[in-house]
């Protein structure tokens, strides 16, 4: 049997210098009222090989979203980002999430980009949609009047009964519903008919939250405004360079934070209703910037350290707290008094009203506190697929297990045998290379113990 395995996930033994901090906050409400928290933590780690593997020292990076929630107070990792090279010279472990959201405020149901790193070879790709990989190649290629484009994945954006896919400086439309896309492999001259006519040259920035036939874009970094969804974008704004667009509940007033300055439109960002407001001296660095979907005129900013508050549409703004540590992010939960803060240290809840805090979470200060053991058995969606000719698997033990995980055609026969042999407890991963195959649909099992897991995979050459 021809084994086809390239590498799996190594844990380092013995780490030498470590690096930490909290950034990226991000927050949505459920049904049920509770607020869940997604934030990134850095963590740069190194350990020194032994001198019969080289004796260099390798450094590694892993910046997972964790997802904190408040009514439990529990926080695990929702999403892994890694980079990790072996002392084995050219092998690696990789793994990276570029943007993320959530259909209706369901955790169940995330929209998830995924990629390794900055790396021409493997560029973003959509991954995952309400938990089902899709089958987008990549690079994507538009063709826009008579010219092609390649574009990589960058973010998603969300509306009422829409997703958008955002291509660089290119849009994609997505329906809600994933059995209405095209399907590449299928039907090829639908899927590049279904681009070339949903695509424009905007770089898509904000979707009005309550009015969404309202799309705002930028084009050399002035204003664009669409008020028929996607097409005929009007330039609402050349005075000033903008990039992120903020909505307050008041659905005709809009912000935008160019250069340290807080700009302010009164009629959904249309033509001619920018203005330049002033604000406090003393911020000096506008770095996070919130609204309250429930409440006119209500804004928290800050620059990085302090934080401040506005209740009158940004015309003036009152110090809120002070703090030692450099804030990474802001959530703001709605029709409430309260303000999740995140630092390079500490994850809390402030109360606005009284100022009081209550700590959350704290960065972790060993080793031993950030591992993770996972609470089942886990077989995982392989990604890329559609796939040629490799794709990763990824699985999770809850304990040390004898396993074997094999590759089998769509007729039962088995065609690889990839692992077999006792795995520790953690997140193990491993790419499968299926150059000697035909293109198909395969079948890859995996069985710890007494528990047998089975996951399809699409091979397109």
């Amino acid at each position: 049997m021809k084994y086809l395995l390239l590498f799996i996930i190594a844990v380092p033994t013995s780490l030498s210098a470590q690096e930490k901090y909290f950034y990226e906050l991000k927050g949505m409400e459920d049904s049920t009222g509770t607020t869940h928290l997604f934030h990134r933590m850095h963590e740069k780690t190194s350990f020194q090989c032994s001198e019969e593997n080289g004796g260099q020292l390798i450094i590694s990076t892993h910046k997972n979203v964790n997802h904190f929630n408040t009514k439990t107070s529990s926080d695990s990792v929702k999403f892994r980002d890694y980079y990790g090279p072996w002392c084995l010279s050219g092998f690696i472990s990789f793994s990276g999430v570029y943007s993320y959201d959530f259909i209706r405020n369901d955790i169940s149901k995330p929209i998830l980009i995924k990629g390794f790193g900055n790396y021409d070879w493997q560029p973003p790709f959509l991954a995952n949609y309400q938990d089902s990989t899709l089958g987008f190649p990549y690079p994507i290629i538009i063709k826009q009047a008579t010219n092609e484009y390649y574009g990589y994945p960058e973010d998603v954006l969300i509306a009422t009964d829409s997703i958008y896919l955002q291509l660089e400086s290119h849009t994609i439309p997505l329906d809600l519903n994933a059995s209405n896309w095209p399907t590449y492999g299928e039907d090829y001259d639908k899927f590049i008919s279904f681009l070339d006519s949903a695509t424009f040259e905007f770089e898509l920035t904000n979707i009005h939250p309550k009015v969404d036939s309202l799309f705002y874009a930028t084009k050399g970094n002035y204003s664009y405004l669409s008020e028929n969804y996607h097409s005929e974008f009007r330039l609402a704004d050349s005075s000033n360079l903008f990039s992120s667009i903020y909505f307050d509940a008041a659905e005709h007033i809009l912000y935008s934070v160019v250069n340290n300055q807080l700009l302010r439109s009164d009629d959904y960002g249309r033509a001619n209703s920018w203005t330049t407001i002033d604000i406090l001296e003393s911020i000096s660095d506008i770095r996070q910037f919130i609204t309250d979907s429930f409440v006119n005129g209500l804004i928290f900013l800050s620059d990085s350290k302090s934080i401040y508050k506005s209740i009158n549409y940004g015309d003036s703004f009152e110090l809120l707290l002070e703090l030692d540590h450099t804030i990474t992010g802001l959530y703001k939960k709605p029709d409430s008094s309260i303000l999740y803060v995140l630092t390079t240290d500490e994850l809390f809840e402030l109360d606005t009203e009284t100022k009081e805090v209550t700590f959350l979470k704290k960065l972790p200060v060993s080793n031993e506190e950030t591992k993770e053991t996972p609470s089942s058995v886990k077989l995982h969606q392989n990604y890329p697929n559609p796939f040629n000719p490799t794709t990763t698997i990824s699985f999770e033990l809850d304990k040390p297990s004898e396993i074997t995980l094999t590759v089998f055609d769509a007729l039962g026969r088995r065609v690889s045998e990839l692992l077999d042999g006792q795995f520790s407890a953690g997140y193990h991963q491993i790419q499968f290379n299926a150059g000697n195959l035909s293109s198909g649909m395969y079948i890859y099992r995996l069985q710890a113990g007494n528990k047998v897991f089975t996951k399809k995979l699409t091979l397109i050459k």
